[in-house]
Formats: structure tokens, C-alpha cells, sequence
């Protein structure tokens, strides 16, 4: 585009051609500018991002539109969109994009409430009904799976801001040493020892 806008400052209008030279359309300038100034200005009102939200969180585990088949631990089914999986995660794009044919995926080591927390991020960006002291650690387990950081941050500063880790700490440190590697750069482990003893 910028240099479009380059070319048309040396000049009023751009001509179009077609393959046989025939001038289809003249471009004015300022139709250009103006046209690349709105598209960029045009901003969503806070009823519909919400409404949008809503949409999204719709189509979470709904089978109407949906393409494929998630299985998590204990065969619990979810149903999902390939498009909206394969956008949000790395991971999720590898899978379904790279010649799998099925429509059914299976993850045996990600139970049914972390991926009901992988799913509502996915979709909405952000994580209001699922995420609970008793799936926080699959939870983040999960995110890192499927390589979402941005839900991985959110789960670390909710342990931070929420208290977890005063109010639970020895139970979800024996799921996070269950299900995590105890190592230095675990990061959900430092989070929970830096809320515990600050």
C-alpha cells in the first residue's frame, strides 16, 4: 500500500488495465487514502465485542458447524471448528493441517476440564467460567501442550491475584509435582511459591 500511495503522489489517478492493455477503471488518489484511513479507524463498540464474545463462546463444544472431534482423557468428546483451533494454536495447526484427513483427534494425557479451559481461550480470548482451583494445574498443563502462553500468563497471574496459593497451596502443589516437572523454570511452581511467601 505504501507504495501505492508513493506512485499516486506523483500522480492524480492510476489506471487499471486488463490483459489485453484496455483501461478498465481510473483510481482517484483520495479514494485510496480514504478508503485505507476508515478501514483502519473503524473500531468495535463494547456491545458488539460482546456480542461477538458471545457468538464465540456459542460455538464452544456445540456440534452445529463443527468439523471435528476433540477426545480427552476418559473419552470425553468435544466438538470444534479445524479454522478456529488451527489459528489460535501452533499446535492445533500442525495437527489438522498437515494432511490429517480425520475428523477425530485424541489427547489421553489432557483431561476434560483443562480442555474445556483451552477451548474457552481459544474462542473468546479469555478464560470467565472454566478455570477453577480444582483444574488450575491441568489447566496450565494444557496451555502449554498446545503452546498458548498468553493462557499460561493468565493462569500465573490468577494464582498470583486470586490467592491460590495461600488458601490451596499443599493440594495444588501435589498436583503440580504430579503433573509437571519439578524443575527450576516451572514456571507455574514459581508462581505458586512466589504468592506463598510474599
Amino acid at each position: 500500500m505504501k507504495k501505492l500511495f508513493q506512485y499516486l503522489e506523483e500522480r492524480d489517478s492510476l489506471n487499471v488495465f486488463s490483459l489485453n492493455g484496455i483501461s478498465l477503471a481510473k483510481v482517484n488518489r483520495t479514494i485510496i487514502e480514504t478508503t485505507a484511513k476508515s478501514a483502519h479507524m473503524y473500531k468495535m463498540t463494547k456491545s458488539e465485542m460482546k456480542k461477538l464474545e458471545q457468538d464465540m463462546r456459542g460455538l464452544i463444544n456445540n456440534p452445529k458447524y463443527s468439523d471435528v472431534e476433540i477426545l480427552c482423557e476418559g473419552e470425553k468428546k468435544f466438538y470444534a471448528h479445524r479454522a478456529i483451533l488451527g489459528t489460535r494454536s501452533n499446535v492445533f495447526h500442525d495437527l489438522l493441517y498437515n494432511g490429517m484427513k480425520e475428523t477425530q483427534i485424541s489427547f489421553p494425557k489432557i483431561n476434560s476440564s483443562a480442555m474445556e479451559v483451552v477451548l474457552e481461550f481459544i474462542y473468546t480470548g479469555s478464560v470467565k467460567e472454566s478455570l477453577t482451583k480444582d483444574n488450575i494445574v491441568e489447566a496450565f498443563y494444557a496451555a502449554d501442550f498446545f503452546q498458548l502462553s498468553v493462557l499460561q500468563d493468565f493462569i500465573t497471574q490468577t494464582i498470583k491475584n486470586a490467592n491460590f496459593a495461600e488458601n490451596y497451596s499443599p493440594e495444588l502443589l501435589s498436583k503440580v509435582s504430579e503433573k509437571l516437572s519439578l524443575t527450576e523454570d516451572n514456571i507455574l511452581l514459581n508462581s505458586f511459591v512466589e504468592a506463598a511467601f510474599h
